[in-house]
């Protein structure tokens, strides 16, 4: 990062370029946040109670615990439990919520009273809005194979798909066509559907990339699909199965881009909707959060390695969700967790616990390290690795350069860049006078 800050000052790096390292390097490395706490944790947006609550998540200062600032009324709540809830795209006065009441209801968010009630006769498991469309059409996946889409204008259920032949689990419109559905179900397909045509089902996905519309024999996972996430440019669709796999499909050609998940260890058994979530535009390459046990595990969607596991969760998560750098996850166990970027080193001070060693620069600029009172400077180590060196009260005359680094300093790493004229007299002096921490 610090060679990129130079190439940014020189204008060798596109700022875009610098905008996305930086913000990717703090999406990597989240942490279980201690000034984020949800007081109500049970009703943070819906609950088992069948309650829904609103929060304000950009409060200002540094609340210990987040209240809601809006809750439904006992005698409005569902009767189950809420399975999702998901704001209106274009108005925030427009609440979505659907339960295991077989209802889907559309709340106004002013008064936090239901305006209209859709009557599914099944278990509701997801609702879907289209983030893009012109139409107000509410997608529903419930413990029936037929997708039913609400008008919010009508109050009426404007369209059925048929096709799938057990319960449907998830849904989600695509990015980029709002006529695009992706629907997956118990019997391990995941359909993609024209809602303007007839014949809506457009094809179905298949891991060993049969053709697109072989409907009645693609497979997508060898048990139920539970689990869709789009990436926010459009361009992949992320699935999770009963059957314990991840898989990215392409949206352009709908073919298996057979990524392997490495060391994914997802434990997948429930049959209900698994709330998937993926990273903000600017963290590149993408990053998909699926919940897992007691825990988040994190992938890079494109190459499949795990990237981070968000750990503090005392129950199976349920669902997660991602608000710029800060990932939110609600469980069994009626509670909602906060992870957010790990604070700059020096913004609290004492707050952290460092390893400090004691050094010198030699004429070189190499730090050196040398037995306690006998350095020029200090090098301060937090428990994330990173570094900072300042120089002591009492060292003299000595420059002090402050760089911040983020990766864990070498002893033998430059601190000031060497002169061309000493380099080609000895180019391996520093490495033979730098002394290993060992």
């Amino acid at each position: 990062m610090y060679s990129l800050l130079r190439k940014r000052g020189t204008g060798a790096v596109d700022p875009l370029i610098l905008k996305r390292a930086e913000t990717t390097q703090k999406a990597h490395k989240v942490e279980l946040s201690q000034t984020k706490e949800f007081k109500r944790v049970h009703h943070v947006s819906g609950g088992g109670d069948g309650l829904l609550h609103v929060y304000d998540l950009q409060q200002e200062g540094r609340p210990a615990q987040i209240e809601p600032i809006a809750s439904v009324a006992t005698q409005d709540r569902h009767s189950y439990a809420v399975s999702s809830v998901g704001w209106f795209p274009f108005d925030t006065g427009i609440l979505v919520s659907a339960s295991f009441d077989e209802t889907v209801r559309i709340w106004d968010t002013n008064l936090m009273e239901p305006v209209t009630t859709f009557d599914l006769g099944a278990k509701v498991f997801c609702q879907a809005m289209s983030p893009i469309a012109s139409h107000c059409l509410v997608a529903t996946a419930s413990d029936n194979p037929h997708i039913r889409l609400c008008d919010i204008k009508s109050g009426a259920s404007a369209h059925t798909l048929i096709g799938h032949t057990g319960s449907v689990y998830c849904c989600v419109w695509s990015n980029y066509q709002d006529h695009v559905l992706y629907t997956g179900g118990e019997d391990g397909t995941i359909r993609v559907w024209d809602i303007r045509k007839a014949s809506a089902c457009l094809g179905s996905l298949d891991n060993e990339n049969a053709e697109f519309t072989k409907i009645e024999t693609n497979r997508a996972h060898q048990k139920a699909v539970n689990g869709l996430v789009l990436t926010l440019d459009g361009s992949s669709l992320v699935s999770l199965g009963l059957d314990e796999r991840i898989k990215r499909w392409s949206t352009y050609d709908h073919r298996h881009s057979r990524t392997h998940y490495a060391g994914s260890g997802v434990r997948n058994h429930v049959r209900h909707n698994c709330g998937l979530a993926v990273s903000d535009t600017d963290v590149w390459p993408p990053l998909v959060y699926v919940p897992n046990q007691d825990h988040i595990a994190v992938f890079d969607v494109n190459r499949g390695n795990r990237v981070q596991k968000l750990c503090g969760m005392y129950g199976r998560p349920t669902c997660v969700d991602v608000e710029g750098l800060d990932v939110y996850a609600a469980g069994v166990e009626a509670e909602i967790l906060v992870w957010g970027p790990l604070p700059p080193f020096d913004s609290e001070p004492g707050i952290e616990e460092t390893t400090v060693y004691e050094v010198v620069l030699d004429r070189h600029g190499v730090a050196q390290r040398v037995p306690k009172g006998k350095g020029t400077h200090f090098i301060h180590v937090t428990k994330h690795n990173e570094t900072k060196m300042v120089e002591k009260a009492d060292s003299g005359s000595f420059p002090c350069p402050e760089p911040t680094f983020q990766a864990p300093m070498r002893w033998s790493q430059r601190i000031h860049p060497k002169q061309p004229e000493q380099a080609e007299l000895n180019p391996t002096l520093h490495e033979k006078e730098a002394v290993s921490p060992h």
